[in-house]
């Protein structure tokens, strides 16, 4: 099910965050089932424990300031699949994340994390939780989460600006 497994693009990212550190990922996925060309296949999908067991590994013996945010920034809109061309089809931002919300468990975050959008007045306010007790992984997966928003976002506004500049219907 959806809820046990991951995406094999999140310890993709992760892998090159680790990577721009100066380390590699081969040596933590040798405590898994991974290859490191399993990687390679961002379509493969991975157990929850399998995920967690190299994350929590890289955690513990590498320190990378907002290694979270850094993985999360690393996405793109392209990482989410048929979710992410949702995404970018929505009319407006608030469409956008609102289509996120409502389909995430597709893309496998019901596994990591979970997200709610509430607007109070005219702010915007998301909140994250993660299935961890206080901790590293914790904190990780939710750098990881604002990382994925922030970089998807932006994308989502750039292109909503360029669809406003060629006389589309788009609106931020």
């Amino acid at each position: 099910s959806r809820l046990d497994t991951i995406p094999i693009n999140y310890l993709a990212r992760a892998s090159e965050v680790i990577s721009e550190a100066g380390f590699s990922i081969d040596t933590f996925l040798s405590e898994s089932r991974l290859e490191p060309t399993d990687l390679q296949n961002l379509e493969a999908e991975i157990t929850k424990d399998d995920y967690y067991s190299v994350l929590e590994s890289i955690i513990k013996a590498i320190d990378i300031d907002g290694f979270g945010l850094r993985v999360g920034h690393k996405f793109s809109v392209g990482d989410y699949g048929v979710l992410g061309y949702a995404f970018l089809s929505s009319p407006t931002l608030m469409s956008a994340i609102k289509t996120f919300f409502r389909y995430q468990t597709i893309v496998g975050n019901g596994a990591m994390f979970e997200e709610a959008i509430n607007l109070e007045g005219s702010r915007v306010v998301i909140t994250v939780k993660s299935h961890f007790p206080e901790g590293a992984l914790n904190r990780y997966e939710v750098e990881a989460s604002f990382g994925q928003w922030v970089s998807g976002s932006v994308v989502v506004h750039a292109t909503m600006q360029r669809c406003k500049g060629a006389g589309g219907g788009h609106e931020a």
